[in-house]
């Protein structure tokens, strides 16, 4: 699809797209960790420890990149908003 076609889409159709890599992305994973934890007879807390420190990183260089804010400040600012308008709770 060209630059052109992708601008003429609605906003919300490509929000979709990109709902639906991320969840073939989070199934992918899902797969990954799965086989991972089938090749070994009892998977090492260390592998999962490593995963989720990297993966921790990662959130927090880009919410630090997105917002200019730690993760932290940044979960307590979405805390906070959501304490104030009750009715867009999911």
């Amino acid at each position: 699809m060209s630059d052109f076609e992708t601008r003429k889409r609605p906003l919300r159709d490509t929000v979709c797209d990109i709902d639906a890599d991320i969840i073939n992305l989070i199934m992918r994973r899902h797969n990954m960790l799965t086989r991972m934890a089938g090749r070994e007879k009892n998977p090492g807390s260390q592998d999962e420890k490593m995963i989720r420190e990297d993966w921790e990183a990662r959130v927090a260089k880009v919410c630090q990149q997105q917002t200019g804010m730690s993760l932290h400040e940044y979960a307590q600012q979405l805390r906070d908003s959501e304490s104030q308008t009750p009715g867009m709770q999911m």
